[in-house]
């Protein structure tokens, strides 16, 4: 276990953490964290936020996709008011 500090950046309140935490979870400046509060506790939680990465969609699935769009365009435009 490690203290550490909070103190004021500006108008928003920082915590530091030591570099072999950040290495461990693979953060550097700029990397975005999910804060998660538990009132019950009294705690907070940091994890590094890992976006989803765009799957590679098939030629074949894509011209499913079209043709649907196609066949169905005018009523998809109503859906859409």
């Amino acid at each position: 276990m490690e203290i550490r500090k909070v103190f004021r950046a500006g108008n928003s309140h920082v915590i530091s953490l030591p570099p072999e935490v950040l290495a461990e979870l693979g953060l550097k400046e700029g990397s975005q964290l999910v804060v998660e509060f538990n009132k019950g506790q009294k705690s907070v939680t940091l994890r590094p936020l890992i976006e989803a990465k765009a799957e590679v969609i098939s030629t074949e699935y894509a011209a499913l996709v079209e043709e649907f769009i196609n066949e169905y365009e005018d009523v998809l435009k109503k859906l859409a008011k």
